[in-house]
């Protein structure tokens, strides 16, 4: 199972100012040899989250409610729209991203910056990115 096979490695909050609150959190995984990185900061008009294996940004994506979207219910998904602005349009991060933006925009209407940079881009490694993003929680903040 894979949350037996990740330990954690850092977290915390960091508050800078009233108007910037940001989080980190980051784990090893044991099958997979790779530390993952997650960093997020709550800004006034957006929220920007980092994702990476790899000490880069890697690419960069911005992430929007779609407010076009069908009428959601408290058990329906919510329509996300992704679009990269920079780096590889891998299919494993549109995935991700929108996984992420159900996420967040249960909680804000803040469109979200997201990077991504994985080495691995296996079935675990979303697995891990989604269970674990909820640790750099910054969108419920203030």
């Amino acid at each position: 199972m894979l949350a037996d096979n990740t330990q954690l490695i850092q977290s915390g909050l960091h508050k800078r100012n009233h108007e910037l609150q940001s989080r980190d959190f980051a784990i090893q995984s044991d099958d997979e040899k790779l530390r993952t990185e997650f960093h997020a900061q709550k800004f006034k008009n957006r929220i920007v989250i980092n994702i990476t294996q790899c000490q880069s940004f890697g690419s960069v994506i911005n992430i929007t409610k779609d407010e076009n979207g069908p009428m959601t219910t408290p058990n329906s998904e919510i329509s996300v729209n992704v679009q990269f602005l920079l780096g590889e349009q891998h299919q494993m991060y549109k995935i991700i991203s929108k996984k992420i933006g159900q996420i967040v925009f249960q909680e804000t209407e803040l469109p979200v910056l997201l990077t991504l940079a994985l080495k691995s881009k296996t079935p675990e490694i979303f697995k891990l990115v989604t269970e674990n993003i909820a640790k750099v929680d910054v969108w419920e903040m203030f």
